[in-house]
């Protein structure tokens, strides 16, 4: 292994200390060899993280390869991923990777350091909107991707914008709107742990399996959430704290005497001065203005039934069997191109929602890939690639490959005023999409106003003039692809819900917080 390879390997791991970083600059500067060694561990970097979207690779693999420990021998660990991924860097010779670039456009530009600065945290910004900054050594800064953060670094996130720390292991800490928190340690103590101290807002935590001994930490002015491997959602007010557990459990302790309790999936608690934690399961899902619910708990065969108790009943069937895996607990996995279809029209959806002029979609989904364009079909009420009553889809730009910046969600929308395509369709920002469980949530009310929510938190906004009288009453709905059979979306279904109203900011995060088993 080279130089060169070793300290951007470091720089990638978010471990450069200052002298290396120095070394490294000093390396791109002299030698335009040293600059393509540099981007190729780069695209090799995005390819382990399953970012070379051509590679036709299951994501639950590549995650089992990304969570292998490196051990003290990590040059003979990274040599090994290097080995597994060279026919990957043939087959994606001709693509043009941005990362690597970004990372190098970085690095050149970053700004002179001061001796002795705290040590790098072990995680990065992955991705972050407009308006999020990094407040690290007294100097303030905006936040790009791939901009790895120091112990007692400050984020903050303006109105409407959010931030991804993403450490090496794949723990996801998603920062909601209006929020502070500081990385790390700031007395660089506590350097093997992972721990956020939430100031104000909202984070939603997407939480690997943690070393024994070493779970990760949420901390709040108040209270103090520990996790080893989970999802779930803290946020904090000037008066209290209160913790949402999708998955897994998650013990939230009060600071001041240490009172706790142990929360569980589909449970919630909250803290306070004069609130001891308890544990309380989560109101229901919201049911008012219901037309169809998915669950994907069959466990078996073809058809995903319609649960929602309207009629009439929406069952939906699928092409091909064989492409289905069924997943333990709940949930159906696309590995191969496959549609679930209604066997006809759904004019009980139709109905509802030309009277209302109102819509919300919900789907609980984990993406296979964060590359699929199209839009892949998620969710469609259509006839095919040009007519429709509404998609919602994963979209990115085709101005190369892989998309750059990343994909995100986009939906389309049929009005008096929007095409029979639902164009201009709402979208969220690129790199929205991550290659992990979410909660995708669209609204649009009688007046136009329309939303995309991601695990709760306002992704998007929208507005789509007109009424539904446009609509066609013999579109059927499908799941995974469009019924021109090229369109398709992988992944996995974990719920779908269409309802014939907006959905309230408050009612989505009530969904969010029922997780998809609520």
């Amino acid at each position: 292994m080279s130089r060169v390879e070793e300290l951007t390997f470091k720089l990638l791991d978010a471990e450069i200390s200052d002298a290396d970083t120095e070394e490294l600059e000093q390396l791109l500067s002299d030698s335009a060899e040293a600059r393509d060694e540099h981007l190729a561990c780069c695209k090799l970097e995005a390819g382990l993280r399953g970012r070379l979207g051509s590679v036709d690779v299951a994501a639950r693999v590549m995650a089992e390869i990304a969570a292998q420990p490196v051990s003290s021998g990590g040059e003979t660990t990274r040599r090994r991923f290097r080995l597994l991924s060279l026919p990957w860097l043939r087959v994606a010779a001709a693509m043009v990777v941005l990362c690597g670039i970004g990372l190098l456009a970085h690095l050149w530009t970053r700004p002179p350091v001061t001796a002795g600065p705290p040590a790098f945290a072990g995680v990065r910004i992955a991705n972050a909107d407009p308006g999020v900054t990094v407040l690290s050594g007294g100097e303030r800064r905006q936040a790009t991707g791939e901009l790895p953060l120091r112990h007692g670094d400050m984020v903050e996130t303006a109105y409407m914008r959010v931030a991804s720390l993403v450490y090496r292991d794949g723990t996801r800490i998603v920062l909601g709107p209006s929020t502070t928190a500081t990385v790390g340690d700031p007395t660089g103590k506590e350097t093997e742990r992972k721990t956020i101290h939430l100031w104000h807002g909202t984070s939603t935590a997407h939480v690997a399996e943690q070393p024994e001994g070493r779970p990760l930490a949420i901390t709040t002015p108040g209270a103090a959430a520990e996790v080893l491997g989970t999802r779930f959602r803290v946020s904090v007010d000037d008066a209290q704290t209160r913790v949402d557990v999708v998955e897994g459990k998650v013990k939230l302790t009060r600071e001041a005497d240490g009172a706790s309790a142990t929360v569980s999936r589909g449970q919630f608690a909250a803290s306070a001065p004069t609130v001891e934690p308890v544990a309380a399961p989560q109101p229901p899902r919201v049911r008012d203005a219901l037309v169809a619910l998915y669950r994907f708990d069959e466990g078996d065969g073809g058809v995903a039934h319609d649960v929602s108790g309207v009629a009439p009943i929406a069952d939906l069937t699928v092409d091909e069997p064989d492409a289905l895996e069924w997943l333990d607990g709940g949930g159906v996995r696309f590995s191969d191109r496959a549609m679930f279809a209604s066997s006809g029209p759904v004019t009980k959806l139709v109905d509802a929602c030309v009277s209302s002029n109102e819509i919300s979609v919900e789907a609980w989904i984990s993406p296979s890939t964060t590359d699929q364009i199209g839009p892949a079909r998620i969710v469609t009420l259509s006839g095919d690639t040009s007519t429709r009553d509404f998609t919602l889809g994963q979209d990115g730009s085709q101005e190369s490959w892989p998309p750059p910046g990343g994909t995100l969600y986009s939906f389309r929308l049929r009005t008096t005023t929007t095409t029979e395509n639902g164009t201009p369709p709402a979208e969220t920002a690129r790199g929205t999409v991550v290659a992990d469980l979410m909660h995708v949530l669209y609204t649009r009310a009688h007046d136009g106003a329309a939303k995309i929510y991601i695990d709760g938190v306002e992704r998007a906004t929208h507005g789509v003039d007109g009424d539904f009288s446009a609509w066609a009453s013999d579109f059927r709905i499908a799941l995974g692809d469009e019924f021109t059979r090229d369109r398709p979306w992988l992944g996995t279904y974990h719920l779908v819900a269409l309802y014939s109203r907006a959905l309230s900011p408050d009612e989505v995060v009530r969904n969010f917080r029922a997780g998809p088993r609520g």
